[in-house]
């Protein structure tokens, strides 16, 4: 899964871009927030991908 589809699903279910520096992207939702790294169409490494899955689903959980 490459750091653009990963945002799009972020998006879609509330996350919002809150800032940007370099190629990391801050995104927020009830207070939590997930960083996204981007670097071109690369697929984001398995450990990255379920570190950011366990950062989103901790923010989902609390809703």
């Amino acid at each position: 899964m490459t750091a653009k589809e990963v945002i799009k699903e972020l998006v879609k279910n509330g996350w919002e871009l809150v800032s940007q520096k370099g190629s990391h992207k801050k995104f927020k939702k009830n207070g939590k927030s997930c960083i996204v790294a981007v670097h071109g169409n690369n697929n984001i490494p398995i450990g990255t991908l379920n570190s950011i899955k366990n950062s989103v689903k901790l923010a989902e959980d609390n809703i």
